[in-house]
This record gives C-alpha cells, sequence and structure tokens, in this order.
C-alpha cells in the first residue's frame, strides 16, 4: 500500500512525521501536533489508521464544548414501551473502547477543566471513567492525537500544562514553497522526492529506504526482500538536515537530562540571575532576564524521552544521532506553543533552550553554536 501523502517536516537526525508519531504510537505514547492552518496536520493523523489498522475517531474542539461529546452522555430511548437512560461513551472514550485513534483537532480551544478531564486516559492510568459511573479502559493499541494553532500571545488560550505534559510534542513548520506549489496545483512529479516505507507490527517496527531499486533498513543498511507488510510514501527532503556524529558523554542520558532540567527550571524562576557563569557566558546572546515563562520539565518527560532513545537505539539508529533526536524532544515539550516563541534577545526562548542543550552536550559539541540567529 502507498499513501497519498508527502512527508516533509524533517528533524536534523533525518526523521520525518510519519516515523515520528509511529515511534511514540510503538511505545504507547500519545502525540500533540502544533503548527499553522494549511501545513498538514489533520492530512497527516488521517494516514496513521491505514498505517496501523486501528479505527479513527476524530472530533473538532471548539470553546463551547463540555465533556460529553468526548467522555460519555446520557440519551433517552424506548423499550417496551417505556422511555428508559441509556449512556454512551464519547469519542474519545469509543476509542478507548475499540482501541482505535482518537483525534483532537483545535484541542486548545476546550476549557481547561475539560482538557484535564481526559488525563487519565493519556497517561499511565489509561482509561476514564464516564459519570454513568462506567469504567472504560483503553485497548494496547488505543493512542491520543491533539493538535492546535500555536501563537506568541501569552494572552492565549493553550494547552493546559498537566495536559501537554502527556503528550510527545511535534513542532510543524509551513510546507517548502515548492511543494506547496506542487501540492496546491495536484502536480507533483517533477518534485525530488525521495520513497521511504514502514513496517508495523505489535512485535516490530522498522523505518525503510529505497536505494535505486532496493529496500534498505534505514538505519543499518540492511537490505529487504519481502516488502508484503510495508506502507510506503514518498518524502520531500529540505536540504541541510543532517547533523555531524559526536562523540556520547560518560554519563548516560538520563542524568544528563536530569542536570539539563535542573538548569531549565532555574531559567525559568530566576532568567540568567541564579545561572553558573560558565552557563551565563554560553547564554550571553540573550542579554540579562529575570524570569522567563516555560512548561517545566517533570521526571514525565525524562521517562518518555529514555523510552525513544532505546527504542531508536534498538532500531539501529546512531547513538549520538538517538541522542540528538530524544533531546529534541524535551526541547519541543518544554517550549512547547506560545512557550517557544517568545522573543529573548537575539532569538527566541526556543532557541535558548537548544542552547543549554548543546552547553550540556545533548546536542553535538557545545562550542558549536547554531542555534542564535546573527
Amino acid at each position: 500500500m502507498k499513501l497519498k501523502y508527502i512527508a516533509n517536516q524533517l528533524t536534523p537526525e533525518d526523521l520525518d512525521e510519519v516515523q515520528r508519531i509511529l515511534l511514540a504510537y510503538h511505545l504507547g505514547q500519545h502525540v500533540a501536533l502544533s503548527g499553522p492552518p494549511g501545513v498538514g496536520k489533520t492530512h497527516l493523523v488521517e494516514q496513521i489508521p491505514k498505517i496501523v489498522a486501528r479505527p479513527l475517531f476524530d472530533i473538532t474542539c471548539d470553546s463551547y464544548m463540555t465533556e460529553a461529546p468526548l467522555v460519555g452522555y446520557p440519551e433517552l430511548t424506548g423499550e417496551n414501551g417505556h422511555t428508559i437512560t441509556i449512556w454512551k461513551s464519547g469519542e474519545a472514550a469509543r476509542a478507548a473502547e475499540e482501541n482505535g485513534i482518537f483525534y483532537g483537532d483545535e484541542f486548545d480551544l476546550l476549557p481547561g477543566s475539560v482538557q484535564k478531564r481526559l488525563n487519565s486516559l493519556f497517561d499511565d492510568r489509561r482509561k476514564i471513567k464516564r459519570r454513568d459511573g462506567k469504567e472504560i479502559p483503553a485497548g494496547d493499541n488505543f493512542m491520543g492525537i491533539v493538535s492546535y494553532n500555536p501563537s506568541d500571545r501569552m494572552s492565549k488560550r493553550e494547552l493546559e500544562e498537566a495536559v501537554a505534559d502527556r503528550f510527545v510534542h511535534l513542532a510543524f513548520d509551513y510546507l517548502p514553497p515548492r511543494l506547496e506549489a506542487g501540492i496546491a496545483l495536484e502536480e507533483t512529479a517533477g518534485l525530488s522526492l525521495e520513497e521511504r516505507a514502514v513496517i508495523v507490527s505489535d512485535e516490530m517496527l522498522r523505518f525503510l529506504m529505497k536505494d535505486g531499486k532496493l529496500w534498505k533498513d534505514q538505519f543499518t543498511g540492511e537490505r529487504i526482500t519481502h516488502m508484503d507488510n510495508a506502507v510506503v510514501y514518498d518524502v520531500f527532503k529540505r536540504s541541510g538536515q543532517n547533523i555531524l556524529p559526536q562523540k556520547l558523554a560518560k554519563k548516560d542520558l538520563g542524568n544528563k537530562l536530569a542536570d539539563y532540567f535542573v538548569s531549565v527550571r532555574s531559567f525559568s524562576d530566576h532568567g540568567t540571575n541564579k545561572l553558573p557563569d560558565d552557563i551565563k557566558h554560553y547564554l550571553r546572546d540573550i542579554g540579562e532576564v529575570t524570569h522567563v515563562q516555560l512548561h517545566k520539565p517533570s521526571t514525565r518527560i525524562i521517562k518518555s524521552t529514555i523510552s525513544q532513545y532505546n527504542l531508536l537505539s534498538e532500531m539501529g539508529m546512531k547513538p549520538e544521532e538517538a541522542q540528538s533526536y530524544a533531546t529534541r524532544l524535551c526541547i519541543d515539550q518544554i517550549g512547547y506553543g506560545k512557550f517557544g516563541l517568545q522573543h529573548l534577545g537575539k532569538g527566541t526562548v526556543y532557541d535558548a533552550l537548544t542552547s543549554l542543550a548543546q552547553f550540556y552536550g545533548l546536542l553535538g559539541a557545545p562550542r558549536q553554536r547554531t542555534d542564535f540567529r546573527s
């Protein structure tokens, strides 16, 4: 099977958005997609059920929506000449019951209390209780995906922090002009595309790429001869995506992330005031600041990040690239939505978070700074 979708949101480690969602799916994690309208978030979500062979339950949210269409609601019905009340599950609860994919578009428009009502479904509990008392457990293949359009206005409603903490965050950018024009004109034959494929099962996740007429494992280079269960799609590659390998530090990833988070929390509470002098010097481009609004990182983020790192390493990705990608997941989660878009010195909060990660050796050699604009 071949998807009618052209992946284009590649990370510096050469992972595309289809692969990134499937990594989360394989680990039982949920995904939040952010980005401006028209960049393909909904179209991407529509492809995932085709790949994993699970039903899709989608709903467009708004600021007036209650929990009823998401969790459940009573309904009057006739039976043996009598009127009785029965309860029906909402879209999120139905997705859990039927082991499917839930997609909440414009999820940030929901009132905060409604967003948080779904927390038990999106964390390790993986269940939700309707108002009639029925508890609905999620199947092993249940996945939640939400999307929203971020803004740098701090007054704009955003994902609740307790909700955002339960998702892996993927930020979408505008499409490359040539690809955008090709899609609009429905003429993509002239684009420079490459073919990729994924093989998904309960036991295995594999990423493939086409080399001439041969299919190979994207990470190990092993030749693939059987493509019966593969799902194929095209990729539009931007230039300059790949990163230079780095030598991993002696500390393991968990310890390095924990050290990084200490500085991030201090940066949020006190700006540059209480950071060590060597880090202050490293962040000199932002000047003196006393407070930065961030989504403070939690242990849940470390756990989620290390799971992604371990899976990519097991699949054959180079450890330094797996570490780099896992670190970017942390940065995307700490600076999700409007938090990362705030201006700070010569760049943004997202740039500062990237610099801190580079300082701790999580994103290449500490002295190779490419994050701030000149």
